[in-house]
């Protein structure tokens, strides 16, 4: 039988410990308290420093009007990526640096000449710019419109002899499509490997049946074009193309259906490069204090289109991730995991330097927290689209809850496929997120020769580029990673 304890010497130190105990608790609760406000006040002072000291339109301006269109694998494309470089270096990050890899072909755009000649009695101009990638005509070409709205491979063969020296439209004029058809293509459209491997199928056989183009609609208005790529992957076209104004495009449709419609067509002086080209994404970071291997990654794309300065697509992105990154900096804050700054290249062309980081990267993947893209222009962020991430809506909501009272943000969105580089890090199981904006004329400007500096809302910006600050530092403190499917093994 044990022995019974001495009672004087148990009530001398068990009184003894407990004011101990209670002192410790005490501290501990006091401590708690105290990195609670640091933390609250690091959000506020973020707050403060990008809306007194921000650099966001010398920024923009400089990207846009001195460096100007960004088109992937041009010389100005290169100067963008080398000078963002530079400013995160004057901003004070660690490991700055480009990391590089390669494209098939650079591209740059020659001159469009198109009229329709029949039934016009005199030829009416058409407006039109060559799509991205695509190859010269020979010379001035004159063909017979087809309508070519084939989308699988047994409708593609019902043209089969009836396409030489035709030159073909692919679809209806996208103001004749209404909510009902728009909506039911976004529940039909194929993944996009899929949609791009049959679009190619398609150009090859008009190339094969003897077409001379395509011409597209500018889903847009006010005479704008709505750009895009005629070769895939930095690869010629298989056949001339071009987009017209949709006000063109239309002009060609409602003739086509009271009769036959020709129309002459020139593509020339359109250049690409003989061999591969070297570009770059830029890196840069606020290394962690305790877990410096794990990250938070805040991107945007450098890239643009060429016909405007590429100041909503995406030269305002660009200016926000680089302020959250001064503002970091300059207030010396350094969360427990690092703070990564990335501005990809080639992400208008299907988001390559995102999957190029992801490659080099790959062994990296389960140390990324959360991704944060910038890409929907100058609007206000509303809030963080967990593009359908479910499963860390909860925790994800009560590390940012501070943030919605501060900078005014919704409640978090299970929104998804914007369509951005976060798309590449979705697909490999890392929780990657968009910023949800208010419109601000974006889908009509982007795209388009009136995708300029003078459009941008510098207010919408310092706004965006604290949410991008306040995020990351929030999610690089938390106590663990954000919980994250099963990467993929592919």
């Amino acid at each position: 039988m044990p022995q019974a304890p001495d009672l004087k010497v148990y009530r001398a130190t068990h009184c003894a410990f407990r004011p101990a105990i209670g002192l410790m608790l005490l501290v501990t609760l006091v401590v708690s308290w105290t990195a609670a406000q640091e933390v609250q006040g690091i959000e506020s002072r973020i707050v403060d420093e990008v809306t007194s000291h921000n650099e966001i339109e010398k920024n923009l301006r400089f990207i846009t009007n001195m460096i100007g269109p960004r088109l992937t694998g041009t010389d100005a494309q290169l100067r963008a990526s080398e000078w963002s470089a530079e400013r995160l270096r004057d901003y004070g990050l660690a490991n700055v640096h480009l990391e590089g890899f390669k494209i098939a072909h650079a591209w740059k755009r020659g001159a469009v000449r198109a009229h329709i000649v029949k039934p016009a009695e005199v030829p009416i101009l058409l407006r039109a710019e060559a799509a991205g990638w695509s190859p010269n005509t020979t010379g001035m070409v004159r063909g017979r419109i087809v309508y070519f709205p084939a989308k699988t491979q047994q409708e593609i063969h019902v043209f089969h002899g009836d396409l030489r020296n035709a030159i073909v439209i692919t679809e209806r004029p996208h103001r004749t499509r209404s909510l009902q058809d728009k909506l039911k293509e976004e529940r039909n459209s194929l993944p996009e490997d899929t949609e791009a491997n049959l679009q190619l199928k398609r150009d090859e056989f008009l190339k094969a049946e003897g077409a001379l183009a395509i011409l597209r609609d500018s889903d847009k208005q006010f005479g704008l074009f709505d750009m895009n790529y005629a070769g895939f992957a930095f690869q010629p076209g298989p056949l001339p193309e071009a987009y017209l104004t949709p006000e063109s495009y239309d002009m060609i449709w409602d003739l086509l259906q009271y009769g036959g419609v020709e129309v002459e067509l020139s593509i020339e002086g359109c250049t690409f490069s003989e061999m591969p080209v070297e570009v770059f994404n830029t890196v840069g970071d606020i290394v962690g204090a305790e877990h410096s291997d794990e990250m938070v990654i805040l991107a945007a794309h450098i890239d643009s289109w060429d016909l405007g300065t590429g100041a909503m697509d995406n030269g305002t992105g660009v200016a926000a991730v680089l302020e959250a990154a001064r503002a970091l900096k300059n207030l010396k804050i350094a969360s427990k995991r690092t703070i990564r700054f990335v501005l990809f290249t080639g992400e208008e062309e299907g988001m390559f330097g995102a999957k190029a980081y992801v490659e080099k990267h790959r062994k990296e993947l389960t140390n990324i927290s959360a991704v944060l893209v910038h890409d929907d222009g100058t609007g206000r962020v509303d809030t963080i689209s967990l593009q359908g991430n479910g499963a860390i809506f909860d925790v994800l909501t009560k590390a940012l809850s501070p943030l919605r009272d501060t900078l005014a943000l919704d409640v978090l969105s299970m929104r998804g496929g914007e369509g951005s580089d976060h798309d590449v890090f979705n697909a490999m199981g890392v929780p990657a997120f968009f910023c949800q904006q208010q419109p601000e004329s974006y889908d009509l400007l982007h795209h388009s020769q009136a995708d300029t500096f003078d459009k941008a809302i510098p207010a919408n910006l310092i706004q965006g580029a604290q949410v991008l600050a306040a995020f990351a530092f929030r999610v690089a403190e938390m106590d663990r990673l954000l919980p994250r499917p099963k990467l993929s093994t592919q």
